[in-house]
């Protein structure tokens, strides 16, 4: 099943759109380098959501201190993790908070996926993404995800 997620989302009205398409889900972004840096106080914005689209908190290597705050403030559905959290720190967030965890991965050719492998059986999601890149990150242009390498993908898990 194929879901669509748009991230970086700071706007009302952007949110209602992404609700009116059905949209699976909307990202919110809590990396302060980044362009699309959300407040996690802003809870109008996040109530839009509420029980309308699944929201997604991404963060990039967060102390847990700040993962609570947020998790408190925004009730995400979902944490993606963008940094370089291991596998035992992913799983630990997943069970700490209580909230299923995403965890990107940087997909760059057949050896990547020995790293990806890592991971199945500690988070619940994974997001296969091109380079991690400081510009990334922070919101700007980069390569694209090479996508004929997923078709070598078999994972260990349905």
């Amino acid at each position: 099943m194929v879901e669509v997620k748009i991230c970086g989302i700071t706007r009302e009205e952007d949110l209602t759109k992404l609700i009116e398409l059905n949209i699976a889900w909307a990202g919110f972004v809590f990396y302060k380098k980044s362009v699309r840096n959300v407040n996690y106080n802003n809870k109008r914005l996040f109530d839009i959501g509420k029980n309308k689209i699944g929201k997604v908190a991404l963060f990039v290597d967060p102390e847990d201190n700040f993962l609570e705050t947020v998790v408190e403030k925004m009730n995400p559905d979902l944490i993606q993790l963008h940094g370089s959290e291991s596998p035992e720190r992913s799983s630990y967030i997943r069970k700490k908070f209580g909230v299923p965890v995403m965890k990107a991965l940087y997909v760059r050719d057949l050896d990547s996926f020995k790293k990806v492998s890592k991971f199945e059986n500690f988070v619940d999601r994974l997001l296969f993404d091109a380079k991690l890149t400081k510009e990334k990150l922070e919101g700007g242009i980069t390569e694209t995800l090479k996508w004929e390498l997923l078709n070598n993908y078999k994972g260990n898990r349905d």
